[in-house]
């Protein structure tokens, strides 16, 4: 509706990060989720708003873009795992993991500090477990309603709420 929240967004991450450097803290990466259609919008937003960007990095986490630099070889989609048709996974052992998430990837891992992450929803919804072991600092989503779409009730409404927020 142009009323400039992604400005404001993004704004708010910019100075959330320069607080976070004047502290001598570790500036975690931010998550912002969107529907693949605003995903553009962003990055335009990004150039726009910033002469020098406050990101050590951006990765637009999408099929097509960077997705597959940050999967782990064999990687699949995380919403295809079987657990015996149990609700609750009782074993987090049973997990597997698609994302290089952690530093035993080094450099090369998606939970850089200072990165911006861009994500849709479905990329929320299909590997959920590794992007709710990342320590966000922030998590911002455009066309939040998606989070209770009846369609992807089950899945993406479980993802969101899934994710870790660290703010320090």
């Amino acid at each position: 509706m142009g009323l400039g929240k992604t400005y404001m967004v993004l704004v708010a991450i910019a100075e959330w990060f320069e607080r976070i450097k004047h502290q001598g803290n570790t500036q975690k990466p931010c998550l912002i989720v969107a529907p693949l259609g605003l995903i553009e919008n962003w990055l335009s937003e990004i150039d726009d708003t910033f002469k020098q960007s406050p990101f050590a990095d951006i990765v637009s986490l999408q099929a097509g873009a960077d997705l597959n630099k940050y999967k782990i070889k064999g990687g699949k989609r995380e919403t295809e795992q079987r657990f015996d048709g149990q609700d609750v996974i009782s074993e987090v052992d049973q997990i597997r993991y698609s994302l290089k998430v952690g530093k035993g990837f080094g450099s090369d891992r998606l939970d850089m500090p200072g990165r911006l992450v861009l994500t849709t929803y479905q990329t929320l919804r299909d590997y959920q477990f590794s992007l709710s072991r990342v320590d966000w600092s922030i998590a911002a989503f455009d066309e939040a309603q998606n989070l209770t779409s009846k369609q992807m009730k089950t899945l993406i409404t479980r993802a969101g709420p899934g994710l870790k927020i660290v703010c320090l």
